[in-house]
């Protein structure tokens, strides 16, 4: 195997083995380990995790990006439903906050409310 072939295993094996952590605690007595079908944003979040090799820390951290990336993903299949003459994606910031891409990209809020000193 090459080393991508052996990452790439690595990566989808973590993403599979934290989908079953996170749901471990969430299982009732008799009940299957997948009683509610995923959704289609839960699976392809499994995926994007994967690929981009994400990890995250918490389970809360988890289902938080695990909502943002859910929001990204309903944009995506609400705009690619109309034809508009292009289509969009996921991309490897489907799971920050507005307040994180920004950031990302160099804002700083304190630059715009901080008070100008007029120049004569």
């Amino acid at each position: 195997m090459s080393t991508k072939q052996i990452i790439a295993t690595v990566a989808i094996t973590g993403a599979v083995a934290t989908f079953a952590l996170l749901n471990v605690n969430s299982i009732q007595s008799g009940k299957t380990f997948l009683a509610t079908p995923m959704t289609d944003a839960e699976r392809e979040f499994i995926t994007f995790v994967s690929e981009h090799r994400r990890s995250y820390g918490t389970k809360e951290e988890y289902e938080y990006r695990l909502s943002l990336f859910a929001a990204a993903f309903e944009k995506v299949k609400n705009h690619d439903s109309v034809d508009t003459g292009f289509t969009v994606g996921i991309n490897k910031f489907a799971d920050m906050s507005t307040f994180e891409y920004k950031q990302m990209l160099g804002y700083k809020s304190d630059l715009r409310t901080s008070k100008r000193i007029p120049t004569f």
